[in-house]
Formats: C-alpha cells, structure tokens, sequence
C-alpha cells in the first residue's frame, strides 16, 4: 500500500483574526524559506494574518470561535448556511464577531457544541482546542474518508482514545503529525502555527483512502523514495557513551550509503540531508521534523524512510528495530 500523506507538517507560522495585513508582507518572527512560502499563500488567500507590530505570534493558542472562522474561510462556506440571525449555541449571541462564521462551520458539521442538562447547546467560544479537537475538525472539513488502523501509529492515542479515527486520519493524508519520540499530545493546546500549517496540508491534501496491493510511482514509473538521515547539525542525537560517537553521524552515513544502493536499482531515491546540517535555521525540533516531510511530501513520495540509532550503556545491547506506520507497507 502507498502512503500518500507520509507525515504531516508542523511548522511555526500563525495567523491573527482580528487584524489584516497585505499579502506576501514580512514577518519578524517567520524567516525560514518553507515558512515564508506557507505564510505567503495563505496570506495570499486572505486565510491568516499577521499584528500591527509585524509578527505572527506562533505559539499562542487558538480559540474555538478563531478555527471556525478560519475553516469557514478556508472551505468557502456561506455564512448564510443555517437559517435564521442566531446560531444553536445559547452562548453566542448574533451580535457576536464569530457568529456568522460559527453557523457556517457548525451547518456544515465541522463543529460541534456541549450539551447542557436543559437541553440547550454551548459552543464555548473562548475554550482553547486541543491537538485531538484540532485533527477532529480539520478530518471533517476535509471529507477525507476516517481510517481506523488495528496498530495506533502513535503510543499515547489508543485506539480507544475519542479521536483516534480522525487523528490516523489527518495523519494517514499529512495534514498533521506527531513528535520524534512517537507521540501525538492530542491534549495539548493546538498552537496558532500548528493550526495554520495544519490547514494549509489540508487544502493541499492527497485524500485518497487507503488501498491494498497498490504502489503510485513518479512521472518516469520508477518508485520515489525519501531517505531520512535523522537529526544532523546542532542536533546530534544519540551520544555513544563510550567514544562520543553522535547518532546524526552514523545516521547520515548509512543514508547515503542506502541512497547509492537504491539508485543502483533504478529507484528514484532522495536524501533530506546530504550533509551534516540541520533543515531549518534557526534550528528548531518541531520546524526541522516538519521539513523533512515537506521533503517528501513535495517529491510525492512512495516511501519515506528515517534512519536513526540508538545508545546504550552496555556493549550487550545489540539489534535493530523497525516502526511502520500500520498498513503503510
């Protein structure tokens, strides 16, 4: 099976809903080159801004009423596409900034409220979302078909977990993704950059569901396969206790290694490094991670490939590991 999504971005750009800016306009706080191009088309798409002092503010929060209005914006939905001035929410009121946009979105089905024991429904416009209420909404205002692998891709969503099909979703389609050490955090706040990058791979998305037995290929036939040379630069990764051996070293080494004898084979093969240097500067773990999918994800690639190695403190710890995503291969 393909995996089309790979891994989602999470990069640092954000976006204000009370201000506007021009299109294109410099950040402060965005100087890295994938940032600026994300921001520019978003901008460009009136989608997100910036403030009056010229930043973005990437790591406050977003509230409930801000991603109704930006998925509103972003899926072109009427404002008018619920009847009446109000909304179903007895907490917002048709005087409220957000309330054209809240009646859109909720019309849609892409938010929902909390039930109160009269029978009324708060929408809670101030109320933080969360990772798991981030990948929740953006699965649904994409319409991507939800999955729900047997394996959980990540160690902390189960699948017991209230959203565990829509975060195996956005992640399957690359519209969001995880940490290095294998989580999700699906309770922590969904920050103003991750949001916006989050919407932006859903806009670009490949949401083609799953299907079994099948391989996509590049323009020439031949596979396209993005090899990951973990960590590199500041990033040195695992230290070897006993020497001072860095991880991002042997990691980068056995990456072009594979990369000569995958291309040997006649495969389309990319390296996401092919020096020792991090992908994004100033470095940053989150950014860098990001940019590598977006390595893969721009090639459109087969198979994403991460080489890493692991340290130990005795010289009886031998073997190797392999972690697929469930039914990518």
């Amino acid at each position: 099976m393909a995996r089309k999504g790979l891994i989602a971005l999470i990069l640092v750009v954000c976006f204000s809903l009370t201000s506007v800016l021009p299109a294109y306009a410099a950040f402060s706080d965005v100087s890295d080159a994938k940032l600026t191009k994300i921001v520019d088309d978003l901008s460009a798409k009136n989608i997100v801004s910036g403030f009056a002092d010229g930043t973005f503010r990437p790591d406050d929060p977003v509230t409930r009423a801000q991603m109704a209005k930006l998925v509103a914006i972003a899926k072109n939905l009427s404002s008018n596409s619920a009847a009446g001035d109000g909304t179903a929410f007895s907490d917002i009121s048709p005087q409220h900034w957000a309330a054209s946009y809240i009646r859109a979105s909720h019309a849609a089905g892409i938010v929902k409220g909390y039930s109160n024991p009269d029978g009324t429904f708060l929408f809670k416009p101030n109320k933080q979302i969360t990772r798991g209420e981030l990948a929740r909404m953006l699965c649904r205002a994409s319409g991507a078909a939800p999955i729900n692998p047997v394996n959980p891709a990540f160690k902390d969503v189960g699948t017991g977990y209230w959203a565990y099909s829509e975060i195996e979703t956005v992640v399957y389609c690359g519209i969001m993704g995880g940490y290095h050490d294998g989580t999700f955090h699906p309770g922590l706040p969904a920050t103003r950059a991750q949001t916006a990058i989050a919407l932006y791979n859903m806009m670009n998305a490949d949401l083609t569901p799953p299907a079994e037995n099948t391989a996509a290929v590049g323009s020439d036939g031949k596979l396209v396969i993005v090899v990951d040379a973990g960590h590199g630069g500041v990033d040195p990764g695992a230290i070897a206790p006993s020497n001072g051996l860095k991880e991002k070293d042997v990691n980068l080494c056995v990456a072009l290694k594979l990369r000569d004898l995958l291309k040997a084979a006649g495969l389309n093969c990319i390296t996401t490094r092919s020096t020792d240097d991090s992908l994004v500067h100033p470095y940053d773990q989150v950014n860098d991670l990001a940019a590598r999918a977006q390595v893969a994800n721009d090639a459109k690639a087969d198979l994403f490939v991460s080489i890493h190695h692991n340290s130990a403190g005795s010289s009886a710890a031998v073997g190797t590991a392999v972690y697929s995503y469930p039914g990518s291969a």
